[in-house]
């Protein structure tokens, strides 16, 4: 009987172990499966933070599931905040720069595959990651319509159209907070979405229009916010301190070119040394203030104003950490708008130096600080500038890449 007990014993623990098993293999599976694919996804994200090319960028798209499964949704909150929160390593362990703003750089640059990772990445996202990538996708809008457009087209088949009014009608609150500043940067992207004249983009390009036109309709019976903003400027001569003030009310063209007709072109003592502290906050050390965001974010938007009010803030500027600033601001023309980087400085040629040209071409980004990402830009800087095909600016364009093309050498010749 003892025997006949310890047999049934054992049956009944080896069939509880065979249900067991039955029961949750593919539990199992998905966890094995969520490690290994976050760590395909987290390579992809490496490999492309150590160069953003072309190649990286289509494997970091790969990596990135056309369509949310179960595995990707065990491992999106990590995900997400190693891109966008995260910091990447530099040489001997050290802290370098944030991930994201390289990748809203290459995102604004144009990069195709950048721009369906970030749709794609916008599909799954919840807040605070969903704000942040709304705001670099929306600016999009203005900068690459087109490859706006031909990004939907192409991901249509997994597109979440429920999320399509909040992306096209993204207002970032830190840089829109009068009604007529939301009002003027919707008219803009109803503006650069028109302008779009490619018949398989057509059912797109007129579905966003619906959505930006009805959005400003909203707005303008309801009006959402008012002027709210009290920024430190009172060292800033007045009658430029007014001009930008106007200027980040409603970054318009007509207010645009009024803080640009402010700025003098030649240094004054005692005035324009003043002027800087328009970019950072007083006392907040390398703090950017709110409305020197707006004019860079116009800039590179297209605003020919306020590319030229950055160029004249750099031409005067007495130099420190202000003049750094502004000359990373001006570079980052050169891949996100060429032809206006080279349309501001042939428009003041009078007061360039060839050394003055040098040093806007050579400067990089903060987030650039391993070689690669360094060589990497300075290829694409030319192949940019190389597709300015204008005749007024064949002399500018030429030296700009006589100049990247020194500084690929040397760095070729540097990394062997």
């Amino acid at each position: 009987m003892h025997n006949i007990g310890c047999f049934r014993r054992f049956c009944s623990v080896f069939v509880f172990s065979i249900v067991l098993l039955g029961a949750f293999p593919n539990c199992l599976l998905s966890r094995e499966g969520q490690a290994s694919d976050w760590l395909v996804l987290k390579k992809a994200i490496d490999d492309f933070i150590a160069r953003p090319s072309l190649e990286n960028s289509r494997r970091f798209l790969k990596a990135v599931p056309a369509r949310a499964n179960r595995a990707f949704l065990g491992y999106r909150e990590e995900a997400f905040r190693y891109l966008c929160e995260g910091r990447f390593l530099i040489e001997h362990g050290l802290k370098g720069p944030e991930r994201y703003p390289l990748f809203e750089y290459e995102l604004w640059a144009g990069n195709p595959h950048i721009i369906r990772v970030a749709l794609r990445l916008h599909q799954y996202a919840e807040y605070p990651y969903s704000s942040k990538l709304c705001a670099s996708l929306s600016a999009l809008i203005r900068i690459h319509p087109r490859l706006f457009l031909d990004a939907l087209n192409e991901t249509k088949r997994y597109l979440d159209l429920s999320k399509m009014s909040a992306l096209l009608s993204c207002l970032p609150v830190d840089l829109f907070w009068t009604t007529q500043a939301q009002l003027h940067e919707l008219s803009m992207r109803i503006q650069a979405l028109d302008s779009v004249k490619v018949d398989r983009l057509a059912s797109w390009r007129d579905h966003c229009l619906a959505i930006l036109k009805e959005q400003i309709e909203e707005i303008e019976s309801v009006p959402l916010l008012i002027w709210p903003l009290s920024e430190p400027y009172e060292e800033v001569p007045a009658f430029v301190k007014t001009a930008f003030e106007e200027f980040v009310k409603c970054p318009s063209m007509e207010n645009s070119r009024a803080f640009r007709d402010s700025i003098p072109l030649d240094e004054q003592k005692g005035v324009t040394d003043k002027i800087q502290y328009l970019i950072f906050f007083k006392g907040g050390g390398a703090k950017r203030s709110y409305g020197y965001s707006i004019l860079e974010r116009e800039a590179l938007t297209g605003n020919e104003y306020a590319a030229e009010a950055l160029f004249r803030m750099h031409n005067i500027s007495p130099g420190g950490i202000d003049t750094l600033e502004l000359r990373v601001s001006l570079s980052m023309l050169i891949r996100i708008n060429p032809r206006l980087f080279l349309e501001t400085l042939n428009s003041h040629k009078n007061v360039l130096d060839s050394e003055y040209v040098e040093g806007l071409v050579k400067i990089l980004p903060f987030q650039f600080s391993e070689n690669s990402q360094l060589a990497h830009e300075y290829e694409m800087r030319r192949k940019a500038l190389a597709g300015v095909a204008v005749p007024f600016l064949r002399e500018l364009r030429e030296f700009c890449l006589d100049v990247l093309n020194e500084a690929i050498r040397l760095r070729t010749k540097g990394s062997r």
